[in-house]
């Protein structure tokens, strides 16, 4: 196995390797990689400490993205990636939403995160003491109708995990499915519910209910 270690500083790595162990180590790191793995042996990419900006086109990656408030983008061939955010507020994008299968991993204390391109084929999966019990939706917002001081998040799908947030940004349409690569099929959530607001002022507080809701907050000052 080939390892590719950054060392402290800001590095900036760039692999075409396949099956290769990277670490970028304490910095603020770029590191870009089209190798992959295979279904057994996974190509695995560390961050380490730091605002990393991690980019993979590679199948069977495990990326950690460690400390601090990382950038991770999945390309269009990137595929079945598994993703240990760390610590932080993270974003990733996943530019491949049809056939990625990618698992998102999350437990308690790592912070506010988006995910953007998230798809019916991935998967959240809790870690440690974070229960998938304790997935529910936050709140979500389908769209804003009229005028008014409205405060939503539009087709946002707001999650939980302990005191982790994850947002899927663009993933709160009704019929949309989250996996739980924890459980069974039965434990997956589905967004099934709507709940329609006044033109006056308006106050929701969803949550624990794995069924879901879709909100449409109409004029007023909204909450």
């Amino acid at each position: 196995t080939v390892s590719i270690e950054g060392g402290a500083g800001n590095d900036t790595i760039t692999n075409s390797g396949d099956g290769v162990t990277i670490s970028g180590g304490a910095g603020i790191d770029v590191i870009s990689n089209t190798g992959s793995g295979t279904s057994t042996v996974l190509l695995t990419i560390s961050g380490g400490a730091g605002a990393d900006k991690i980019y993979n086109e590679g199948k069977y990656v495990y990326i950690s993205g460690d400390a601090d408030a990382d950038s991770i983008s999945l390309g269009s061939a990137s595929e079945n990636v598994t993703i240990n955010v760390g610590a932080g507020n993270d974003t990733i994008t996943n530019q491949n939403s049809v056939y990625s299968a990618n698992v998102y991993q999350f437990n308690t204390g790592f912070g506010n995160n988006v995910i953007v391109g998230f798809s019916v084929n991935d998967s959240i999966q809790a870690l440690g003491t974070s229960s998938v019990t304790a997935l529910s939706y936050k709140s979500i917002a389908q769209r804003t109708v009229g005028s008014g001081e409205d405060s939503v998040v539009v087709n946002d799908l707001i999650l939980n995990i302990g005191n982790t947030i994850v947002t899927l940004q663009g993933y709160g349409e009704v019929g949309n499915v989250v996996h739980l690569a924890n459980g069974e099929d039965g434990d997956d959530l589905t967004v099934k519910k709507w709940s329609v607001g006044t033109s006056g002022v308006d106050t929701w507080e969803v949550s624990d209910d794995l069924e879901g809701y879709e909100l449409v907050m109409l004029g007023g000052a909204d909450k």
